[in-house]
């Protein structure tokens, strides 16, 4: 028996992509353009696609996670961690030899393929959720243990780590002590699966309407909150700082609640055509999320043509869709070669 496929996860595959095509091409030059127009409107654009990664998290917890899935241990080690594991070896072979020296030695370049690009992490972090999952699965099957868990990761993950951090901004050798004595207990070793555990107990559990509405309310104030509070901690601070665009921040994490919260009922249904789109489509967010930042790098690092080429208010908008569209393209094409296709779907 398998989960019947769930149309509202492959549209969210396809908002979770693109947000993070935004928030990369958005976020490209933000350091080096503080402070000047620029950034402001990259800072603005930032703010509101940070949500992309935790939705992603949550969609995998969902699935993997539901009663209507059987976990076999050995499926999911010969296909869903050796499919992360191929991509990760093969994409960051393909960074290494594009936008490295190839010159700097056997050693070095098989240390950078391990290491892998900036934005494998998430990978990797896939990686170890996939080893531990069947003790996440036997933890989903009992109710009370399994919201015991979610109550435990959001208050380690996000509240009493958020109150240091915060509290820091202001007094940092004082909450550093603090943040150091809270570390030493290893709690913060949940991070993400907070998300991946989240997603399963967001889809598995009814929100009502009030409910909602406070979610997009607070949602949408953290948005604001977030480009304010980032562009207020920038120039205090001299230089520019993503502090409150970090995927482990509250805002981060009330963000992709909403996002969440709002498509998982919205697309129950469509009618057969749109349905086979939308599905179609999803099957390259993956790809999507892996090729993204290559295409970013040859049109500025080897063409010269950045984002930055016009005004940012309304070019930084049309570079996001350009570069959503090549991503699109080149993985859909790769995905045509047999052999290929297993290392972008």
């Amino acid at each position: 028996m398998s989960i019947k496929r769930v149309l509202s996860f492959d549209v969210m595959r396809i908002v979770a992509a693109f947000s993070i095509v935004v928030q990369h091409v958005s976020g490209q030059f933000l350091a080096e353009v503080f402070p000047s127009a620029e950034w402001e409107v990259r800072n603005l654009y930032t703010s509101v696609s940070q949500w992309g990664v935790a939705v992603f998290f949550m969609i995998s917890g969902a699935l993997f996670l539901s009663p209507d899935k059987p976990l076999v241990v050995r499926r999911l080690f010969s296909k869903n961690l050796l499919r992360v594991v191929y991509a990760f070896l093969f994409w960051s072979a393909v960074y290494f030899l594009v936008t490295e020296d190839i010159g700097q030695g056997v050693k070095i370049g098989f240390i950078s393929i391990l290491k892998g690009p900036p934005h494998f992490w998430f990978l990797k972090v896939m990686i170890g959720i996939y080893l531990i999952l069947p003790v996440l699965k036997a933890i989903a099957s009992h109710e009370k243990a399994f919201s015991y868990l979610v109550v435990v990761a959001l208050i380690t993950t996000f509240v009493i780590p958020s109150v240091f951090s915060h509290m820091a901004l202001f007094n940092p050798q004082r909450m550093q002590v603090l943040a150091d004595y809270y570390d030493g207990f290893g709690l913060p070793s949940l991070y993400f699966i907070t998300y991946f555990v989240l997603g399963h107990w967001l889809f598995s559990h009814t929100i009502s309407c009030r409910m909602r509405k406070i979610i997009y309310l607070v949602a949408a104030l953290s948005v604001v909150a977030g480009a304010i509070g980032t562009r207020w901690l920038s120039f205090r601070l001299g230089m520019s700082h993503n502090f409150f665009y970090d995927d482990l921040h509250p805002f981060v994490l009330i963000q992709g609640v909403a996002v969440f919260v709002f498509l998982k009922d919205r697309f129950v249904s469509l009618s057969p055509q749109w349905s086979k789109t939308v599905v179609s489509h999803s099957n390259y967010s993956f790809g999507i999320y892996l090729v993204h930042p290559l295409i970013m790098y040859i049109f500025t690092g080897i063409l010269g043509f950045s984002s930055s080429a016009f005004s940012p208010a309304w070019f930084i908008p049309v570079y996001i869709v350009f570069v959503y569209i090549l991503s699109y393209c080149l993985v859909r094409f790769i995905s045509m070669i047999p052999f290929m296709r297993k290392f972008v779907m």
